[in-house]
């Protein structure tokens, strides 16, 4: 998905609330965060927070190095 494109950022961003508040979740795993701009993903925390502002959400990064 084009994240770049304000359409499609604020459609995940609409999704991940819907999802927050039609099941109760407490957090999100984030299975891609290295493969998406930087900002649409402090766009995205940025709304979910304002909302529910106890969410958690974890990123997955893949790198060889452990350190």
């Amino acid at each position: 998905m084009n994240t770049e494109n304000p359409a499609v950022e604020q459609y995940l961003l609409q999704n991940s609330i819907w999802w927050a508040e039609i099941s109760g979740l407490d957090g999100y795993r984030v299975d891609t965060l290295p493969y998406v701009a930087r900002k649409f993903w402090a766009n995205w925390h940025a709304g979910l927070h304002r909302l529910y502002p106890r969410l958690t959400t974890v990123g997955e990064v893949f790198h060889p190095d452990p350190a």
